[in-house]
């Protein structure tokens, strides 16, 4: 890649005394320059990998984080499960697993849940860790059933049945199932679900009418919104609604993040219940949009259909009111037309000099636009949709064709009936023929004063835009030339960026992936090299390049190209060709050339060499 060292500039006039004194300092200033632009690079390079690593850092931390701190509340949870519930430990783990689809909550959340009602379920039971088990996966899906149905919070709800299982009967009324706070309530409770024989059958449970223990109680609840339709909710909003679905997914989720930090999870079928729950927060999302939809459709319809209603009432009285405004306004301008046509023809000279000006930034900006709207255009894709859509509009149209000349032929006679009657009519012929003698008059009279008024100012106006105009075409040429040079140099840029973008894309994704790794304690995986890839560049402020490289010389004006590793007639052919340039016009009253040297200066005799060379001729040329 070339080494962009630096710029040095000469200024040539009439008087060559400083002439000598310039090339000898132009060394210092190259290598003073490398410095500050090697210095300034290696910041800015430094400060954006620095920022983007950082950002890269914080996202993986993150993430880590949470999945280490989800992982440990985890493994508590499980230890606790494993000691409360023995035997049956493997089953409040199952049901804790598939708890984001039936209880709308995370395996962390189940099995916390789970264990605090573990203590009053096994005294229950007499011990009975399986049924200890069962009534508690039967109670998590309760609180989340009536939580779904009723909208009462769940914390209210799992408050609830935290004191019903100390024997406390206050909170009963946060279920809302139509019984009050009281151990009367809840007997009276048991008592109406102890005769629900068709829904105890159905969920394969039994309530005794005379216990007030925990299962019996968490039985006769389950029983009881079995038989309100409160039974069941969870699982079917989470498939059929967007807040049942978006719930789901949010324990999935967090059952993911947390099986990142567990050795003995299993990714993929986590994964898998994470995808299952996205789908079906999409499908529901997607649901409702095709019911919104056509609704906002309908509504617009309306809302169109009314003010088609009232544009006949509108019309008639606004429109009268809009028009004699618009002639009174008209009136004012016509008025001053003198003097407006006037100052826009002192204007044109200026105007013409500026679109000169503009006009190469504007062509190629204008150019650039229409080929991109071109690529897009010509994509397979967009081409299909184009052709597709243009059959079913001429298909549309052939199709209405028959209506549209029907509608034609029924009033045809009635429309050439009145345009007949109106050219014919007496009447119109005098309106006619009255208003075009009193326009032609009216024109007649009105040619001289306009002649009068705009001879003075054309005269001026050719004279003084002729010499704009060509002063502007000089200023365009060029501008158009620079232009062209530049949007040369960064479409070669822009095609090397992208290959550049292109192999860095996956190389960057892979050392996200290594970074992400290296935080795991012990692992540390080198990460890949970035490839960089030249640009082009245009040597207009000059440079000094010590290895091959591939440039834009001239698309700013004159420029000498000056090897340096060797002085034999170099000097003298670059002391020529600014004197050449030095005695034209465009360097009268003085002009800095650019100098582009492809090696260093090996002495100051070099230096005065070419002074001298230079001085000569100019000498000679003045």
């Amino acid at each position: 890649m070339a080494n962009y060292i630096g710029a040095a500039t000469i200024k040539l006039g009439a008087d060559t005394k400083q002439l000598q004194q310039d090339l000898a300092s132009a060394q210092s200033k190259t290598v003073g320059t490398m410095k500050s632009i090697g210095k300034a690079s290696a910041a800015t390079a430094a400060s954006i990998a620095t920022a983007a690593f950082a950002a890269s850092v914080e996202i993986v931390k993150g993430i880590t984080k949470q999945s280490v701190e989800l992982y440990s509340n985890f493994e508590q949870s499980v230890g606790g499960t494993e000691t409360l519930f023995k035997d049956a430990a493997d089953t409040v783990l199952a049901n804790a697993d598939r708890a984001f689809e039936t209880a709308g909550i995370s395996a962390n959340a189940y099995l916390e849940q789970a264990n605090s009602l573990a203590g009053s379920l096994l005294q229950s039971t007499g011990g009975n860790a399986a049924k200890a088990a069962e009534l508690a996966d039967r109670a998590m899906q309760s609180m989340s059933d009536n939580s779904a149905k009723i909208g009462t919070d769940i914390t209210m709800i799992q408050n609830a049945y935290q004191s019903l299982a100390r024997g406390q009967f206050m909170l009963l009324d946060n279920l809302k199932l139509g019984y009050g706070g009281t151990k009367g309530e809840m007997e009276r409770l048991i008592k109406d679900a102890s005769e629900m024989t068709e829904e105890m059958d159905k969920l394969g449970v039994t309530v005794d009418a005379t216990s007030m223990d925990f299962g019996n109680m968490v039985n006769a609840i389950a029983v009881v919104q079995e038989h309100m339709g409160i039974a069941g909710t969870t699982i079917g909003e989470a498939y059929n609604t967007i807040a049942g679905s978006q719930k789901m997914f949010q324990a999935a989720k967090e059952d993911l993040i947390r099986g990142l930090a567990d050795p003995n999870a299993d990714i993929g079928a986590l994964f898998e219940k994470a995808s299952k729950a996205a789908l079906a927060y999409a499908k529901n999302i997607g649901t409702t949009l095709k019911r919104l939809l056509p609704n906002i459709g309908n509504a617009l319809r309306d809302i169109l259909g009314a003010i088609a209603e009232a544009l006949p009432t509108i019309i008639s009285e606004f429109v009268p009111m809009l028009v004699n405004t618009v002639l009174d306004v008209l009136v004012v301008l016509l008025d001053q037309l003198p003097a407006i046509i006037s100052a826009i023809v002192q204007a044109l000279d200026k105007i013409a000099l500026a679109v000169m000006q503009k006009l190469p930034e504007i062509l190629t900006s204008l150019v650039k636009g229409i080929l991109s709207i071109f690529v897009a255009l010509t994509e397979p894709e967009n081409l299909r949709v184009a052709i597709q859509s243009t059959i079913m509009l001429f298909t549309a149209i052939v199709q209405a064709l028959p209506q549209i000349l029907q509608a034609f032929l029924e009033v045809q006679d009635e429309i050439i009936k009145n345009l007949v009657e109106f050219f014919t009519d007496p009447a119109t012929i005098e309106t006619l023929l009255t208003a075009a003698v009193t326009l032609f008059m009216a024109l007649v009279d009105a040619v001289p004063a306009i002649f009068d008024a705009l001879k003075d100012a054309w005269a001026s106006l050719f004279g003084k835009l002729w010499e704009d105009l060509k002063r502007g075409f000089t200023e365009f040429t060029f501008n158009f030339g620079k232009a062209l040079g530049n949007a040369l140099i960064n479409a070669i840029n822009g095609v090397l960026a992208f290959v550049e973008k292109f192999i860095n894309g996956p190389i960057d994704a892979i050392n996200g992936a290594l970074n992400a790794l290296n935080q795991i304690p012990g692992v540390n995986i080198g990460a890949m090299q970035r490839i960089a890839l030249a640009r082009l560049p245009a040597l207009a402020q000059g440079g000094l390049v010590t290895s091959p490289t591939t440039a834009l010389i001239g698309e700013a004006g004159p420029e000498a190209v000056i090897p340096l590793r060797s002085t034999n007639g170099w000097a003298k052919a670059i002391a020529t060709a600014l004197s050449e340039e030095f005695a034209s016009d465009e360097l009268s009253g003085g002009r800095t050339v650019n100098v582009y040297m492809t090696n260093t200066i090996n002495s100051k005799l070099d230096i005065n060499e070419v002074a001298q060379e230079l001085t000569t001729l100019i000498r000679r040329t003045i």
